[in-house]
């Protein structure tokens, strides 16, 4: 919040198919990577900070749903 600058989210699909979360080895494979629209965080404070979390979150949810094929 401090520099000002937009999050830009960046969406990883099928990345726990080649790497899981807690493994120490990799597999061949495709993850696939969904780079959003920039999201303006003018306003973002640390009292509506959660609340503009969960937004962000739900864009991530949103577009691993609607992913296209």
């Amino acid at each position: 919040m401090a520099a000002g600058i937009p999050l830009v989210p960046v969406v990883i699909r099928n990345a726990e198919l080649i790497a899981s979360r807690n493994g120490a080895s990799l597999h061949p494979g495709t993850v696939d990577v969904a780079v959003l629209p920039p999201i303006p965080i003018d306003g973002w404070t640390l009292d509506n900070l959660e609340s503009r979390m969960e937004d962000v979150r739900q864009v991530f949810i949103d577009t691993l749903r609607d992913w296209p094929g």
